[in-house]
């Protein structure tokens, strides 16, 4: 194996193989390509998103950040159907990320749900094909995630038009990786004949995660909360992970609230000794480390707090951080309870008729 190509490994991988050699050269090897492949994706991610902003604006920035975790994913994970259509399905995502900020500009509530319903819902037809590689769950934070962060005040002409220009750049860069990578896959296999092979179970739990989180969406647009998108990242992380992946609940829900704490603690005191710049690219290039649910959502959090404690401070920070994940994950643990009754119920009356 060419180091580049222990460079595509996941940070577990290249763990158990530093576990399992015997040779100190390989070792070392091994441990050479963990933290590289870690400098590597914070430098690529802070180069993409600084020439992003600089050529096409600060207003495009979250979007920067959700293209960069594509350009990631789609290296190696694709749509599940066709390249013809798979053109098809990117643009769907494209077209439902762009409109997803401005729905809460609807005046009745009724009508931003639904169309965050559709919007998402669209989303995760076209990408459902592999729930196991983390699709949905990639797909449902960059949604979440531009509503919340995409500023949709004192929109222009020449920013639509900007962004438009911006967007259309991406899907070219994206369907060149999807041609580049998968373009042999699939061949006779359509987008609705993947979505048919799934099961029913894995399409109502589709369908629920498509409605709790436009429910949510629409719910925080008349709330005064600061950050209550961390609410909505903790949902959707716990939801679709037992719903899609099929993950235990229980261990999930306690990795993301231990996870919480301890990035709390951890953030508390080393923000004591070193500079909120520093803090903040440490805390992403220690992610790159990280092959575990639980530490990934330490480093995510102190990433969070370094941000939001710049606006908010410290303390209101810390508490607006756990409140949220809290709960969300109790809410994701009610949804999920509810959405395994209405199943179970589903499959007594069919056993019956």
């Amino acid at each position: 194996m060419t180091f580049y190509q222990l460079l595509q490994l996941d940070p577990l991988i290249l763990k158990q193989k530093i576990k399992n050699t015997k040779s100190s050269s390989k070792r070392r090897k091994y441990f050479l390509s963990l933290v590289l492949r870690s400098l590597l994706i914070v430098g690529s991610a802070i180069c993409v998103i600084v020439t992003s902003t600089k050529f096409f604006g600060e207003s495009n920035k979250p979007y920067a950040i959700v293209f960069f975790c594509m350009m990631l994913s789609l290296r190696f994970v694709d749509f599940g159907y066709k390249f013809t259509q798979s053109i098809l399905g990117l643009g769907i995502v494209l077209g439902a990320l762009f409109v997803a900020p401005f729905v809460h500009l609807l005046p009745y509530f009724i009508l931003q749900v639904l169309l965050h319903f559709f919007l998402l819902g669209g989303i995760l037809i076209a990408t459902l094909s592999d729930p196991k590689m983390g699709n949905p769950s990639l797909y449902g934070f960059s949604y979440i995630f531009v509503v919340y962060s995409t500023i949709t005040e004192h929109i222009t002409k020449q920013l639509l038009n900007g962004r438009l220009l911006f967007f259309g750049l991406f899907y070219l860069i994206f369907l060149w990786i999807i041609y580049h990578n998968h373009r042999n896959k699939h061949k006779e296999k359509t987008m609705f004949k993947a979505l048919k092979e799934k099961s029913d179970s894995l399409k109502i739990w589709l369908c629920s995660y498509v409605i709790f989180i436009s429910l949510l969406l629409a719910i925080s647009q008349y709330l005064s909360f600061e950050r209550f998108m961390w609410f909505g990242f903790a949902f959707s992380s716990l939801f679709a992970s037992y719903g899609f992946s099929i993950i235990d609940l229980n261990t999930r829900a306690t990795d993301r609230l231990l996870g919480t704490i301890i990035g709390m603690f951890s953030f508390i005191l080393l923000s004591m000794y070193l500079p909120i710049e520093i803090l903040s690219l440490l805390g992403g290039i220690c992610l790159g480390f990280c092959s575990s649910y639980r530490y990934k959502t330490v480093f995510n959090c102190i990433g969070a707090l370094t941000i939001a404690s710049q606006m908010y401070g410290i303390p209101q920070t810390l508490v607006m951080r756990f409140t949220y994940n809290l709960l969300g994950v109790s809410l994701a643990v009610l949804g999920i309870l509810f959405v395994k009754m209405l199943i179970n119920h589903r499959d007594i009356i069919k056993e019956t008729n």
